[in-house]
């Protein structure tokens, strides 16, 4: 069965993310484990992070190099996974990790909402393009992470696959699209892959 790791976005929960994702885990008929990031959020605010951004511009991820640390170190203790899958700051960061460690081994990566990290000192770190098998889901009508964003993001792989929907910031699984990440799994599970 594919092992799928799973990082959810700004403000969310691995148990929210989970839930979220119980139709894709059906189409994918995958292992889903999801992975809780290290930063709580102010009181004020709900659920975690996976950093927080400085004001300044460009801003400083405080705290993302811990979060690296921290899932590189749940990869060890709860692997191996086949499948590396981020929605929006989780997609990021999935990136970031993916371009930066080459000693993890994966066979694909699953990126939905995701966008270039805009932290200089992050992007200098990315060693691109990317060779790891990428698939990156777009909503044509996100308006937390505009497409262009995720186009941007899809550039940094060798060879992307894009998947568009009409949609916002989610990840649809309509019968059109869970064919497109059926076909995905597919193939990156035929090729024997390490970053």
């Amino acid at each position: 069965m594919v092992c799928v790791l799973a990082l959810h976005g700004f403000g969310q929960t691995a148990v929210g993310l989970k839930g979220r994702l119980n139709a894709l885990v059906r189409v994918l008929k995958c292992e889903l484990v999801c992975c809780e990031a290290p930063h709580a959020l102010d009181s004020s605010e709900r659920g975690r992070a996976w950093w927080r951004a400085s004001d300044e511009s460009p801003p400083c991820y405080q705290g993302i190099n811990e979060s690296i640390d921290f899932v590189l170190g749940f990869i060890r203790e709860h692997g191996p996974f086949d499948i590396l899958l981020g929605f929006s700051q989780g997609a990021c960061l999935a990136a970031a990790l993916v371009l930066t460690h080459p000693e993890i081994e994966l066979k694909g990566v699953i990126l939905a909402g995701g966008f270039v990290p805009r932290d200089p000192v992050v992007c200098g770190k990315l060693l691109v393009p990317g060779e790891i098998p990428s698939l990156h889901i777009i909503g044509n009508k996100d308006e937390i992470v505009p497409p262009e964003g995720s186009i941007a993001l899809s550039k940094l792989f060798l060879d992307p696959q894009i998947v568009r929907h009409e949609g916002g910031h989610f990840i649809p699984t309509a019968s059109e699209y869970a064919q497109q990440y059926r076909s995905f799994v597919a193939k990156v599970l035929s090729v024997e892959h390490k970053l």
